[in-house]
């Protein structure tokens, strides 16, 4: 195993072993009544067609704005709209310093100053974390996921760099209490950006000043990983967290480099604490 001085990790799929199903019923349930209780008026199917079709806004719209092709949408932007922007009936309860119906009188006529009031909101923090919550079928770390970051940290820079949503990851990074292990973090929703966005992966080098020449990204997705570790000219070390065949493994790695070699070193079963391995 090749050593680094700098190693910028993914998280789900390599630190983070997760499977979320947001087609399940209940999550449309609990989400409709949760804004039911403030007179938002969501049957959980129309709220389920409204929140795909405001994500879908929100990519295009992001596409018109960037020169980018992997964009990622802020969840809470959607959270907030479909707080205001479907039926509703008066309600009383106080939010954010003036009642809900008040509320949502001002959001046709200030959308972006309500956006922005609400952004930050515990209302809004908590309505993602429940709505991720009900999704969640499993979520725990690798099993040398803790121990291989504390090594790492001991003697080298690392980093961070997600396809996530800050608004679910942020809390995930907590509850496992990870945050301590990176210099810096980097997700996604923050950056109005993804993998295998070369402008991802620029960013946290061009900020931190790294030599690719001593730089590694260690993922577990070809596309996505190991794409931009090609982008940017660095090395990649593939976790096989899925157990994909050979067959699956070369069609991924011709997708992105062609007829080059990889510069990628692949651990077929998965295991993150082969990085520190003697």
């Amino acid at each position: 195993m090749k050593y680094y001085d700098n190693y910028i990790f993914d998280l789900y799929g390599t630190l983070i072993d997760i499977h979320t199903d947001e087609t399940k019923p209940i999550v449309w349930q609990h989400l409709a009544e949760r804004y039911n209780e403030y007179g938002c008026l969501w049957a959980p199917d129309d709220l389920r067609n409204a929140y795909l079709h405001m994500c879908w806004e929100e990519e295009r719209k992001l596409r018109q704005e960037t020169d980018y092709q992997n964009v990622e949408i802020e969840l809470r932007r959607v959270f907030i709209r479909l707080f205001f922007e479907g039926h509703w009936r008066e309600c009383g309860i106080p939010l954010n310093g003036k009642l809900v119906s008040q509320w949502r009188r001002i959001y046709p006529h200030a959308p972006n100053a309500v956006m922005k009031r609400f952004m930050n909101s515990r209302f809004i923090a908590e309505t993602a974390i429940a709505f991720r919550n009900d999704a969640m079928e499993y979520i725990r770390l690798y099993e040398n996921t803790r121990k291989t970051l504390a090594e790492l940290q001991k003697t080298k820079r690392v980093f961070l760099l997600s396809n996530a949503q800050a608004c679910f990851t942020d809390h995930e990074i907590d509850m496992f209490d990870l945050g301590k292990y990176f210099e810096k973090i980097y997700l996604s929703s923050n950056e109005q950006v993804k993998k295998p966005e070369k402008q991802f992966i620029m960013n946290l080098m061009n900020e931190n000043m790294l030599d690719p020449q001593k730089t590694v990204m260690v993922g577990n997705d070809i596309i996505s990983d190991m794409g931009s570790a090609r982008a940017v000219g660095i090395d990649g070390i593939l976790l096989n967290t899925f157990g994909f065949d050979a067959k699956r493994l070369q069609e991924d790695f011709a997708q992105v480099y062609g007829q080059e070699k990889p510069n990628v070193e692949v651990i077929e079963d998965g295991d993150i604490g082969k990085l520190i391995a003697a």
